[in-house]
């Protein structure tokens, strides 16, 4: 079956003008059905990695920066080798932590990759991206010591949600931890 330039259009709301290894955008140079051929011969992948250490790691949530195209990951992670460059933190504080990692557009380079947690159990599981860079990221949080800026409240439940915002360098510009209940996620 032949997938209409129009379809794709309609179910592809989030176009870039490039090619986009995430969201499979098309490039202003092709056209949207080119695009399915080449996805179909196999020849729409950007580039693929690895991103970890000798634990387990998840990826839950990527974004990608609207202008430039830069990709941006969280997860959690156990591997205490997990990559880490330009790090907030730079040591794994749980069994699990959170983890935010921003790769250049080729894939090819950490531009910046942190740990993100406390004593306990964290995961970042979704992360969005401004035209500045700026990465807002949520996620639960078990550490009573999760690291926090300004914190609105301290943790409170046995699962807690998180939010926070780092910089396009990579500094934390806010972090907070809050509940509902007894248990909360991102």
């Amino acid at each position: 079956a032949t997938i209409a330039a129009s379809m794709l259009a309609a179910s592809n709301p989030f176009r870039s003008r490039r090619s986009s290894l995430v969201i499979l955008a098309p490039s202003d140079r092709r056209s949207d059905y080119e695009d399915v051929q080449e996805l179909r011969a196999g020849t729409g992948l950007v580039f693929s990695t690895y991103l970890g250490g000798s634990g387990d790691d998840v990826g839950n949530g990527i974004g990608v920066h609207p202008v430039d195209s830069s990709v941006y990951v969280t997860g959690a992670t156990g591997s205490v080798d997990f990559p880490t460059v330009s790090a907030l933190q730079t040591t794994l504080g749980g069994g699990l932590d959170a983890f935010v990692t921003k790769l250049n557009a080729s894939g090819a380079t950490l531009v910046y990759s942190t740990f993100l947690g406390g004593t306990g159990d964290d995961m970042g599981q979704a992360i969005a991206v401004d035209p500045d860079g700026v990465a807002f990221l949520t996620g639960s949080t078990s550490s009573p010591a999760f690291p926090t800026v300004a914190p609105i409240q301290n943790a409170t439940g046995l699962l807690d949600a998180f939010v926070t915002q780092i910089a396009d360098g990579g500094v934390i510009q806010f972090s907070r931890a809050t509940y509902s209940v007894n248990e909360n996620a991102g």
